[in-house]
């Protein structure tokens, strides 16, 4: 199992390395607005609020809306036809992410600490922790391989307008940021209430297990006539 999950990954790093723009376009916005909202960041826990649109952004678009495009071009076929595992290719999807997020994360990290006196020890240490909290939101999106007769270019257009405006709002006072849910997840990582953590953990449970069906009925075969 572990070796064709690690396969998976290793493939996929390769390629997403290969290519320096998912790098630069995961980093670059957040970058901007930390620079524009600096003076609001006192603490490490503070940079939760970008850390969470990273990691976010990187469990959407590269392992449910991933899937579903590479099932779109009908290039799964191959790799099903060696390993017939829907399973262990979501896990591999999900293992890539985590690497590109702590990758991501920490880029922004280190010029975070060029700029303000914060403990990149620390900043590590809390991002990767949020790396782990978000793992559900990978499983929630995966339920999107589900949907029948839908483009891929059509959900990333939906997920595009819809996470990018989530996250222009953080910086506002909008009653509409009562249901945000990255500010609601990184609120979540700030305040460390036991209350909220035992809802956030029971929530997280429930997703997964819920999310389980489209992870382990997983279709490669375009739903496309060719």
């Amino acid at each position: 199992m572990l070796t064709v999950v690690k396969s998976y990954a290793v493939f996929n790093l390769k390629m997403l390395l290969k290519d320096k723009i998912p790098l630069l376009w995961s980093i670059l916005l957040p970058v901007i607005t930390f620079f524009m909202n600096r003076k609001n960041v006192n603490n490490e826990w503070d940079l939760s609020y970008w850390w969470v649109y990273i990691i976010v952004c990187c469990y959407i678009y590269g392992v449910g809306l991933y899937a579903l495009q590479l099932k779109e071009t009908g290039s799964l076929k191959t790799i099903f036809s060696i390993k017939n595992s829907p399973l262990y290719f979501f896990l591999g999807n999900l293992l890539t992410q985590v690497i590109f997020s702590f990758i991501s994360v920490n880029l922004l990290n280190l010029i975070v600490v060029t700029i303000l006196p914060l403990s990149f020890f620390k900043l590590l240490i809390y991002s990767t922790l949020t790396i782990f909290a978000c793992i559900p939101v990978a499983f929630l999106g995966y339920n999107i391989t589900l949907l029948k007769k839908i483009h891929a270019n059509t959900v990333n257009s939906i997920f595009t307008i819809v996470i990018f405006s989530l996250f222009i709002l953080l910086n506002t006072n909008h009653a509409i940021n009562k249901y945000n849910p990255l500010l609601n997840l990184a609120n979540l990582l700030i305040s460390h209430s036991v209350k909220d953590i035992f809802i956030f953990v029971l929530s997280a449970i429930v997703i997964i297990m819920l999310s389980l069906y489209a992870v382990l009925n997983f279709e490669p075969t375009s739903n496309e006539r060719r």
